[in-house]
């Protein structure tokens, strides 16, 4: 609304406007006002909320770097750590050797191959096994092991487990062939070891000899044993059956070689790689039977044990040991 005032001291008119608000526009203006007012606040919350720090954790770059080195410098000390328990033994490496018998370093029993300087090419076996109570279950054996010799040594290395050898019984005396029957080569000159020695963790039976065995030539190594027909399910063992008609328990003698069992029945080079040919003569009982994985060739009687019969079974073709079991 518009009023128009005359100024009495003017010769001129001057109109001044002045706003005449009603209670209607009042209320408008408060309203545009109080939106405004929101307006900003709704402003000033959404400005605020894009510089809020999102919730999580977060870390600086040196402290993301120092924990990166920390969890290399862990990997690292668990890697030596390894090594040096697989390598070391009681504070001594494994590279260091100290010969065979009972004094080898605990370190060197891990290495558990043959040495490589002789091979077998033949075993003619006499086992007599005692399959009853009355004489604990125990065999008494003999073995004839024709070898070649790769490499000139003065030391034998062969199997044993749980077997005693007869040392007095052991000799070595060079053949011209392999196979031959041990009375053909009986008088034949011998050499006995000068040195017995036994490595019982890693299973080893070593003979030093007097002199040393030339490359190229064949050997025969002759040995009596005693041994134990247990009833540990390995080399040549024991099992039993109820006979229930006679209400008695029945005994027999069973083998199994593989994979390194043989050297519990009889001294051997036992690694599967180390094929030779094997002659096996069995006694028992005459009321007893014998089985083997070859033709019986003939049955005497055993010389000085009354009731008693030798089965001598055919040479077998060459073979690793574990097939010798009967």
């Amino acid at each position: 609304m518009i009023e128009v005032k005359m100024d009495p001291n003017a010769n001129i008119d001057v109109i001044e406007s002045v706003p005449i608000l009603e209670s209607g526009s009042i209320s408008s203006n408060l309203g545009m006002a109080q939106s405004r007012e929101q307006l900003t606040m709704d402003n000033t919350k959404d400005n605020n909320s894009m510089f809020k720090r999102p919730r999580g954790c977060y870390l600086s770059q040196a402290k993301a770097f120092g924990l990166v080195l920390l969890a290399v410098g862990a990997v690292v000390a668990a890697v030596l750590l390894t090594y040096h328990w697989t390598t070391c033994e009681d504070g001594g490496p494994l590279s260091q050797k100290s010969g065979g018998g009972k004094g080898l370093a605990k370190a060197d029993k891990l290495y558990v191959r043959l040495p490589t300087n002789v091979k077998p090419l033949y075993y003619k076996v006499d086992l007599i096994p005692y399959v009853e109570e009355a004489k604990n279950f125990t065999i008494d054996g003999k073995v004839w092991i024709d070898i070649e010799c790769l490499q000139a040594t003065h030391k034998v290395t062969i199997h044993i487990k749980n077997i005693t050898v007869v040392e007095e019984s052991v000799k070595i005396y060079e053949v011209d062939e392999a196979e031959l029957s041990p009375s053909v080569t009986e008088a034949v000159e011998s050499v006995s070891p000068k040195k017995h020695e036994y490595d019982v963790p890693r299973e080893f039976y070593n003979m030093t000899l007097p002199k040393s065995l030339e490359a190229g030539k064949v050997y025969r190594i002759y040995i009596q044993f005693r041994a134990l027909l247990a009833d540990s399910l390995g080399g040549f063992y024991r099992s039993s059956y109820k006979d229930m008609a006679a209400n008695v328990t029945r005994y027999l003698g069973t083998t199994q070689f593989q994979a390194t069992d043989a050297r519990k029945a009889f001294p051997c080079f036992d690694e599967p790689q180390l094929k030779a040919r094997f002659e096996i003569s069995l006694a028992r009982r005459v009321n007893m039977s014998s089985i083997s994985n070859m033709n019986l060739n003939r049955t005497e009687p055993v010389e000085g044990m009354e009731g008693w019969l030798w089965d001598h079974y055919n040479i077998s073709v060459r073979k690793s040991h574990y097939f010798a079991s009967n």
